[in-house]
């Protein structure tokens, strides 16, 4: 009898000892910097979403909409986009620190809506975003002459319109 209670104690103590780290288990989400300008100084405020706060990009999150998850997207990995991207509403992007997003088409973001990009920290460790437009379109933004804002908070940001296009902003040739 002894020997079956040594494995059966043994067992209810190995499950009763993953119990706290599951019950501890926090949601940290992921932090970014928002920055503003007043004219003459430069100010940085940490902020934080939860993890249903926002949607994690992923190589076919090829829409981003202004009303999901209240139109907050992360970047957590190193991931490339082999499309065109379109952004709906008011969209805000978060460059987790180490990740790089390559966007191979660029990123539409026409009239009336708008794209916010932030950054972890600063320096080589910050978030990479490459995005890379082709033909007449630039790499962020709207070939037509209706292209809606972008507005980067931080971050590294790289891009490079097609062959008559800007790298952020409105044109095409």
């Amino acid at each position: 009898m002894r020997r079956r209670m040594l494995p059966i104690l043994l067992s209810l103590a190995l499950c009763l000892s993953l119990l706290p780290t599951a019950a501890l288990a926090v949601d940290e989400g992921v932090t970014y910097i928002e920055r503003s300008w007043d004219g003459s100084t430069v100010s940085s405020v940490e902020e934080a979403k939860s993890s249903g706060e926002y949607t994690v990009i992923g190589q076919n999150t090829t829409t981003w909409n202004g009303s999901t998850t209240g139109g907050w997207y992360v970047v957590q990995d190193d991931v490339t986009i082999g499309s065109y991207v379109t952004v709906n509403g008011d969209v805000h992007l978060i460059l987790a620190d180490g990740c790089k997003l390559t966007v191979n088409e660029g990123i539409e973001v026409k009239n009336n809506n708008k794209l916010t990009i932030y950054g972890q920290s600063d320096g080589e460790k910050a978030g990479k975003l490459v995005a890379i437009g082709i033909g007449i379109d630039p790499g962020i933004g709207d070939s037509t002459g209706q292209s809606g804002s972008v507005t980067i908070h931080g971050g590294r940001v790289e891009a490079t319109g097609g062959t008559g296009g800007v790298g952020i902003g409105i044109g095409g040739y």
